[in-house]
C-alpha cells in the first residue's frame, strides 16, 4: 500500500513541477517569500495544508494530498478548512476580500 508521503513524492510533486511550480518546504508564513511555489505543510490556524500554491505574492490555492487508497470525500472538506484559515490570515494582513480555492488530489485519475 502506497503511503501519503510516497504518493506526494511520486505522483503529486512531479505534476506540480511539470506545471511550472517549484515544490518547496514551508519556511515563512508570508506568501511574498515564495514565487510560483507549491509550499509544503503551509501553517494555518486550522493546521498545516499539504500545499499552498503561492504566486505573485499571494496564495492562490490549497491542495490537500492523500494516499491513493483514500477517496476524495474528506479531502475537499479539509482543503476548504485550510483555505478559510488562509483567507482569514490574508484578510487581516491586506484588509481585502480574497478568495483562495481548495482542491484535493490523490495523484491518480479517478
Amino acid at each position: 500500500m502506497e503511503s501519503e508521503k510516497k504518493t506526494r513524492q511520486t505522483r503529486i510533486d512531479p505534476r506540480f513541477r511539470a506545471a511550472g511550480w517549484s515544490v518547496v518546504p514551508f519556511t515563512n508564513p508570508e506568501p511574498s517569500s515564495y514565487s510560483n511555489a507549491a509550499v509544503e505543510e503551509f501553517e494555518t490556524s486550522n493546521g498545516p495544508a499539504d500545499y499552498a500554491l503561492c504566486t505573485q505574492d499571494q496564495i492562490v490555492g490549497v491542495a490537500e494530498a492523500k494516499k491513493v487508497t483514500l477517496g476524495p470525500q474528506g479531502v475537499l472538506t479539509q482543503a476548504e478548512r485550510y483555505s478559510k484559515a488562509i483567507n482569514q490570515l490574508l484578510v487581516k494582513a491586506f484588509r481585502g476580500d480574497l478568495a483562495t480555492s481548495g482542491m484535493g488530489t490523490l495523484g491518480a485519475k479517478t
